[in-house]
């Protein structure tokens, strides 16, 4: 979405010309999964932040990203079919979405001691453990 420009803030905060993506089917897909779960446990696997992180300043142009030939690019649609399109979820309202639906949520856990991912787009120092550097 983005706010007109005449708007000062937005109910979030979010200042006049804050663009982001959105998830309109959220709602339905968190319905549909409470609705098809008589018992266990859903697991979400994405790249996301909470809303304070989602909508912080300096992300007032979204999350939308691509990557082309294996490297980020800030121009995503320059090579339609070409450039891998990608953007953050915004885990906050995931979990309001869930709630509603009458699912319990527990809050996400890191999976690995290089939690946050890195930036791949630098060198990793030798020493640095993490993804992709390890061996059993």
């Amino acid at each position: 979405f983005r706010l007109p420009g005449g708007e000062d803030r937005d109910d979030g905060g979010r200042a006049a010309g804050y663009e982001t993506e959105t998830c309109p089917g959220l709602g339905d897909w968190t319905r549909a999964l409470a609705r098809c779960m008589e018992r266990g446990r859903a697991l979400v696997f994405d790249y996301g932040r909470d809303a304070a992180d989602y909508f912080a300043p300096h992300r007032a142009a979204g999350t939308l990203r691509g990557y082309y030939a294996h490297r980020r690019c800030d121009t995503p649609f320059a090579a339609p079919g070409e450039t891998d399109l990608t953007a953050d979820v915004n885990f906050s309202d995931l979990d309001a979405a869930a709630r509603k639906a009458g699912l319990a949520v527990h809050p996400p856990e890191p999976s690995s001691p290089g939690w946050p991912p890195r930036d791949c787009s630098k060198p990793r120092p030798p020493s640095q453990p993490g993804f992709g550097n390890s061996r059993p």
